[in-house]
This record gives C-alpha cells, sequence and structure tokens, in this order.
C-alpha cells in the first residue's frame, strides 16, 4: 500500500501545484500584460470555476465512453490527450493577441481559459480515478485517497503562497 501511496500523493501535491501556479500567472498575465479590468478577470475565475462544477460529470462520461474502446487503459490515454490538449492550450492562454480590440481579448481569452480547464480535467479526472485500481480492500483506497488529498492541498497551499510572497516582494 505504502508502495503506491507515496508516489499518488506526490503526483496529486505536484497536479495541483501545476494548477495553482498557471492560474497565478495567468491572472497576473491578463491584468499587467493585457491590461484587463479586474472587473473582468476576477468574474470570469469565478465563472469558469462554477463551469468546472458542471462539466466534470460530462468529462468523465467521454472518458468512460470513448476512452474505454481501446485495448490500453482508459485512464492512460485520458492523461496522454489531455496532457497533449492542456499543454497546447497553455500555450494559447499565454499568447493573447495585444493587436486585438478589447472585446476580442475578452472572447479569447475566457476560449482559451475553458480550452485549458476542460483538458485540465482529463488530466485531474483520471488520476483521481486510479484510487479505484488500488486494492480490492476500500479501507486501503480510502487511505490512499485521504493521504493524496492532503499531499494535493499542500501543493495547492505551498504554491498560492510562493506565488503570493512573489508577486508581492518584486511588486509586478
Amino acid at each position: 500500500t505504502l508502495r503506491w501511496a507515496i508516489p499518488y500523493s506526490l503526483v496529486s501535491m505536484a497536479r495541483d501545484a501545476v494548477f495553482v501556479f498557471v492560474l497565478s500567472f495567468y491572472f497576473l498575465y491578463l491584468y499587467k500584460a493585457i491590461d484587463l479590468p479586474l472587473t473582468f478577470i476576477i468574474p470570469l475565475f469565478i465563472l469558469v470555476k462554477i463551469f468546472d462544477l458542471i462539466k466534470e460529470p460530462f468529462i468523465g462520461m467521454v472518458m468512460d465512453r470513448y476512452c474505454a474502446s481501446y485495448q490500453s487503459n482508459k485512464f492512460r490515454i485520458s492523461v496522454l490527450l489531455g496532457g497533449i490538449f492542456n499543454a497546447l492550450s497553455v500555450v494559447l492562454m499565454f499568447n493573447v493577441p495585444q493587436a486585438l480590440d478589447m472585446p476580442y481579448q475578452f472572447i479569447f481569452s475566457t476560449v482559451a481559459f475553458l480550452i485549458w480547464t476542460i483538458s485540465f480535467s482529463f488530466i485531474d479526472l483520471s488520476t483521481w480515478s486510479l484510487t479505484a485500481t488500488f486494492d480490492t480492500d476500500h479501507k486501503t483506497r480510502e487511505i490512499i485517497s485521504s493521504l493524496a488529498r492532503s499531499a494535493a492541498l499542500i501543493g495547492f497551499c505551498l504554491t498560492l503562497i510562493s506565488t503570493s510572497i512573489f508577486f508581492t516582494q518584486n511588486s509586478i
């Protein structure tokens, strides 16, 4: 059990750390580099998070329906495709054309952010779904899940604190 719990917890920590890291820098990019108003950025982040709650079951259904038809593990396929699309969407997110008028910058940044959250969900859901494969004993799965969730929270908090310190000390 420990053989799987430690790597799984480290993956959870890294995944949430990367999530917060990208979100923090995207917020900074939209505010400082693109000069979008906070009255747009903050509601955008909130609405995308609400959309995140709604889309998760649909992403799960897509994974079950299409990824299960492959001979290999459906989680591998969704992590691979989610990772590729996630990398491409990060490039898209940080390349908002400044030559666009303000309304088109709003649309471009919103669509890029939505694509990133959707592609990240394929990675996120797949890694959390792996707990079902660890053992037949539900207690083992619960322990591994709680360790991984705690590690993910640590990764989230450490990245949030470190980016906050970086932003305030460098007065970006």
